[in-house]
């Protein structure tokens, strides 16, 4: 792997752990440990859509979680107060309606996508490796 490659890499690993940090630490009073948990599981999920190029909303999220919109709207409100996801006004994919379209830092975007790569090649050689084993176990 290329040198440049690592150093942004991981960098972009570090800066997860920041933000998870961030949610961690950066609680207000009246803030619970279950909120900052609710904030991080929300956070990865709008990391892993967006690394498989979606587009993602609060519907999208309520789809995702099985949470409601109404439910999810705060979390996304407290991540964007802590500067970890931006919300950008734009018109919805299928009506004439506006929506607010969530992202985060392309840098953790791009990290997400390539630790999701690597787990598919992993099973895949996984999968793999257990079919030359039954081949070898039994032969045709």
């Amino acid at each position: 792997m290329d040198t440049a490659v690592k150093k942004i890499h991981l960098g972009a690993r570090g800066g997860l752990q920041e933000a998870f940090d961030l949610i961690l630490k950066g609680r207000g009073r009246s803030d619970t440990p279950g909120k900052s948990l609710k904030c991080i599981g929300l956070f990865t999920v709008i990391l892993r859509l967006r690394a498989l190029d979606e587009t993602v909303t609060r519907q999208t999220l309520a789809r995702e979680t099985g949470l409601t919109e109404n439910a999810i709207a705060p979390h996304v409100r407290y991540l964007e107060s802590l500067g970890l996801v931006t919300m950008t006004l734009a018109r919805a994919q299928n009506s004439i309606a506006r929506e607010f379209h969530i992202n985060a830092e392309a840098a953790l975007i791009e990290y997400t996508r390539k630790a999701i790569a690597k787990n598919r090649y992993r099973a895949f050689v996984r999968h793999e490796n257990q079919s030359n084993e039954h081949r070898e176990k039994f032969p045709h």
